[in-house]
């Protein structure tokens, strides 16, 4: 079973270097909304999605966190692109069920049988494979255990459009089974993907797109003020000269990395890692950012 089971997808696995989390008081609106959701769920299924660089991955990794400090976590699967097995399929219901055994021990002795009865199971389509891994041997188990939550992260990154909408589907038709399992899935709103989701019925999922009501604006500027600081700090306890004017950046500078991040956080955190580069002085560096943006705008003077 070892070699159908992809450890890099848990969402604390030690072969990702620096993986994405909130930062500290950024996302706050998402991340209640998204618990709220899973004390008390009103569908079995979240969709999370928005364009690429909005957070959606440091959202998904943070709230497993939060899950499994609170011990509600059930399992997780950070897709990557090309973590597909030999057959073209991913790994992904053997790898949820290995982490599901965990938190259901009574599990394993009906996983163990569906094994002995057919080696194979792991090759077999994803209909299949979540069929005789995950519903058959939660449905002998029936012991009212409490819902866990399962987080499935970055389905576009699975191979094969045709895949993900395949996975989705397979997701939401767990609703007739009433397993002991809630689903939250992040994405970017893939054609396959939407189509999926657009054809459940309203009852069986929730959604959270990750647009202004949540207001990215604020976190987006919390981060940029609060990594200044910190670089700007540094910058004085490594004796690097003063920069010439205080506060820094300036207020209106601030706004400007706001807007131009448009919601974007990965925006955001380039600027930051940029500026913070160990060549040349900080100011120096976001001076040469803003000249860039706000380039246009002299020209037209």
């Amino acid at each position: 079973m070892r070699e159908y089971i992809y450890t890099d997808a848990y969402h604390d696995s030690g072969a990702r270097r620096d993986p994405s989390r909130c930062y500290p008081g950024t996302r706050e609106a998402a991340l209640k909304t998204i618990l709220d959701w899973a004390q008390c769920p009103t569908s079995h299924c979240l969709w999370l999605y928005g364009p690429a660089g909005t957070g959606k991955s440091a959202i998904a990794r943070t709230f497993s966190e939060l899950c499994n400090q609170d011990k509600t976590l059930g399992a997780t699967y950070f897709f990557t692109r090309g973590s597909n097995t030999s057959s073209g399929l991913p790994p992904l219901f053997s790898t949820l069920i290995h982490q599901l055994m965990s938190v259901f021990p009574g599990l394993k002795e009906h996983l163990w049988e569906v094994i002995r009865l057919d080696r194979m199971i792991f090759t077999r389509s994803l209909r299949t494979q979540l069929d005789k891994l995950i519903v058959q041997p939660f449905l002998k188990l029936a012991d009212g255990s409490a819902p866990a939550v399962v987080v499935i992260n970055g389905l576009d990154e699975c191979d094969g459009d045709s895949i993900q909408g395949e996975i989705v589907r397979l997701i939401l038709s767990l609703k007739r089974h009433s397993l002991p399992l809630i689903f939250l899935i992040s994405s970017r709103p893939e054609s396959e993907i939407r189509r999926a989701f657009e054809s459940s019925p309203c009852s069986s999922l929730a959604r959270i797109p990750l647009d202004k009501t949540l207001h990215p604006d604020r976190d987006i500027r919390h981060f940029l003020v609060s990594e200044f600081e910190r670089i700007y700090q540094q910058s004085v306890r490594i004796g690097m000269p003063p920069v010439s004017q205080l506060p820094w950046p300036l207020a209106k500078d601030i706004e400007t990395l706001v807007e131009k991040s448009s919601g974007h956080f990965i925006y955001a955190a380039t600027v930051i890692r940029f500026v913070q580069e160990d060549h040349g002085h900080p100011m120096d560096r976001l001076d040469a950012i803003l000249d860039i943006l706000l380039r246009p705008a002299n020209a037209s003077q």
